[in-house]
């Protein structure tokens, strides 16, 4: 097949070879825009998947009545780290943990999450329930995913409500 060959006219237009460099160019810079795009959608996944490992597993250490696990979840972005004395929760069972709804930021690096939460006071027996909405963030440093919101109210949603 003949190669069509272009030369540089009077007006200076563009050959036929560097039409063919502009052009693959053009093709290497949309195919690593390709790759960065995908990259970042993988990157994305691999942290919800991370969120929700973590929130799993801060869900079992409350079914368990390990609070003091669970608040090991726990740091705020700013201000200093406090361990909540979650000696007086351990009359506290659970008798669901249940995630109603969960967005996440365009990033992956924010989520906000709604739970009810079935529990009872072993000295009571009455099963209450309690809505909280989680607040956790995704510390790239660690590449771990933290609580911003407090351990769930036990103590003082049962108080309100005796």
């Amino acid at each position: 097949m003949p190669v069509a060959t272009h030369s540089i006219g009077a007006a200076g237009s563009i050959t036929g070879a560097s039409c063919a460099a502009r052009l693959r160019r053009l093709v290497a810079a949309a195919c690593a825009a390709l790759a960065l795009a995908a990259c970042a959608d993988m990157e994305a996944k691999e942290r919800a998947s991370s969120l929700e490992t973590s929130s799993n597993a801060y869900a079992a250490a409350l079914r368990w009545g390990q609070y003091q696990e669970a608040a090991r979840f726990r740091l705020p972005r700013s201000g200093p780290v406090t361990m909540p004395d979650v000696e007086p929760l351990e009359h506290i069972k659970l008798t669901s943990y249940e995630v109603t709804d969960q967005t996440m930021n365009a990033d992956a690096t924010e989520a906000r999450m709604e739970v009810v939460i079935g529990y009872y006071h072993d000295d009571i027996g009455r099963v209450d329930t309690l809505k909280q909405s989680q607040v956790w963030w995704y510390e790239p440093t660690q590449k771990h995913w933290f609580l911003e919101t407090e351990l769930p109210p036990f103590l003082r949603h049962y108080t309100r409500r005796r």
